[in-house]
């Protein structure tokens, strides 16, 4: 077993922000409004596309599902079952292994998939002014939320993990993450910071972030910052769906099945030099950061392979149009759980057998009611200010008038 670096250990992940609101750019370009069968209103899916877009969009949609999924799978595991070790020793390591398998796929592929989204705008540079348009509503949603965050956790108990426990935390906060939301704050900070090299030739750019990420994970991060460490290493990921956008829809493309067994083994084979290495050397960290790349390569094949199978591809489209609330509000939803089972004083995973299904089920029923508040928020104007940037400032930000 592979031993894995401190901060990377307790990973929390997201969602990719406002995915069909960048389809659409692209869908803009490739097929005329009067034909187009998507609904391009952020986080909704009404129909389908033929042709290629079309299938790019579903394995994104389906790549973005399953991270989300991994990572509502992780909190739960976190903040429910982690606590329970001493009592049920065996069941919580075999859910931490089946969490740990998870890691060199679930955040890598979700900011490659994000990096590659805004691919097009991000290498036009500050010229593109959408730039501005996407760090404006990526930190519009970061701090947004954030209060939402602290506003509940008045609510909570002292020792409820994520808790933000006083206004100076919620200040500090608004530039250094302690929240799962870290994710929605880097989605601002990596546009920003690859938007600002856009003239660097991308090899350069790549070579350097490469050496970032080894460093972030060396590299002992203070109490509080752990997290800043975390969106260091992450960017790589980002730079190959913004730099390599080609590379990424090759391998969601045809001839699946012989990407597979390529991938796989060179997967596996990584991960056996990687357990050989000492830890911590500049071989093992080269070697981290490899696994974890290799991990985005087989993690988009695998998608494609699953969006073969029709009511696979619907499930997971559904989904994936739909992380956003998703990942802002799972964490607000196992408070409430966690609040309620201590009123209640009981535990569903005291009982053995249901150990075994609860992180499985607890994932779907997490979903599946953030879906639903993130449907009934919706339904209101003042609600839809939680998810989206409000127009005016798109506008202005864009230069066009208000209507």
């Amino acid at each position: 077993r592979v031993r894995l670096p401190r901060r990377i250990a307790g990973e929390m992940p997201v969602s990719a922000i406002g995915v069909l609101d960048d389809a659409a750019d692209s869908l803009d370009r490739r097929f005329p409004p009067a034909v187009r069968l998507v609904d391009c209103t952020p986080y909704r899916y009404t129909g389908a596309v033929s042709g290629p877009f079309a299938q790019r969009l579903a394995w994104i949609d389906a790549a973005r599902a399953l991270c989300v999924s991994g990572v509502v799978l992780m909190h739960f595991l976190l903040l429910v079952y982690a606590p329970t070790t001493e009592r049920f020793p065996d069941d919580t390591a075999a859910w931490s292994t089946v969490s740990g398998t998870l890691l060199a796929f679930r955040m890598p592929l979700l900011f490659a998939v994000s990096g590659l989204l805004v691919a097009d705008r991000v290498r036009a540079g500050w010229s593109d002014r959408r730039n501005l348009v996407r760090v404006a509503s990526s930190y519009d949603l970061y701090a947004v939320w954030l209060l939402v965050y602290a506003l509940i956790s008045l609510f909570l108990p002292g020792s409820m993990p994520y808790r933000i426990s006083s206004v100076q935390d919620f200040v500090s906060q608004l530039l250094i993450p302690e929240t799962p939301l870290w994710f929605v704050l880097f989605l601002a900070v990596n546009v920003i910071l690859l938007t600002s090299v856009s003239a660097v030739h991308p090899a350069i750019v790549m070579a350097g972030l490469f050496a970032l990420s080894m460093w972030s994970l060396a590299f002992d991060f203070p109490a509080g910052l752990e997290l800043i460490g975390r969106g260091f290493y992450y960017l790589l990921f980002f730079a190959v769906g913004v730099y390599l956008p080609s590379a990424v829809r090759f391998l969601a493309s045809a001839g699946l099945w012989w990407k597979l067994a390529i991938a796989f083994i060179t997967f596996l084979w990584v991960t056996n030099v990687l357990a050989r290495l000492e830890y911590m050397t500049l071989d093992w960290l080269a070697g981290y950061v490899l696994q974890d790349l290799v991990g985005v390569a087989l993690g988009v094949v695998i998608v494609a392979i699953l969006c073969r199978i029709p009511f696979v591809a619907r499930g997971l489209q559904f989904v994936g149009t739909r992380t956003l609330p998703i990942y802002v509000l799972h964490v607000p939803v196992i408070w409430v759980a966690l609040a309620l089972a201590e009123i209640a004083g009981q535990s569903t995973i005291d009982n053995a057998p249901m150990r075994a299904v609860v992180p499985v089920a607890a994932t779907v029923l997490i979903m599946g009611a953030c879906i639903g508040l993130a449907a009934l928020i919706n339904r209101y104007r003042l609600g839809r200010m939680l998810f989206d940037l409000p127009a005016p400032a798109s506008s202005r930000i864009l230069g066009r008038p208000i209507a």
